[in-house]
């Protein structure tokens, strides 16, 4: 697995996160006023299928799965 930057996720790929496989449906940079900025993510877990919403620092680096 690769680490990209939170700034750099795009809808289709996959990223682990939390130990498990996400594949993400859509990406939203988000920066409030004079706060950080943030990426607002929609991932669907793949052994799940659970849809979940998660907010990632746009600094942040998250783990890229290669399928």
């Amino acid at each position: 697995m690769s680490s990209v930057k939170a700034t750099q996720l795009r809808p289709g790929m996959v990223i682990q996160h939390e130990g498990q496989l996400f594949t993400i449906f859509s990406v939203d940079h988000r920066t409030p006023g004079n706060k950080r900025g943030s990426m607002q993510t929609r991932m669907r877990n793949l052994r799940t299928g659970a849809i979940i919403d998660y907010r990632f620092r746009a600094e942040e680096f998250v783990d890229r799965a290669i399928l």
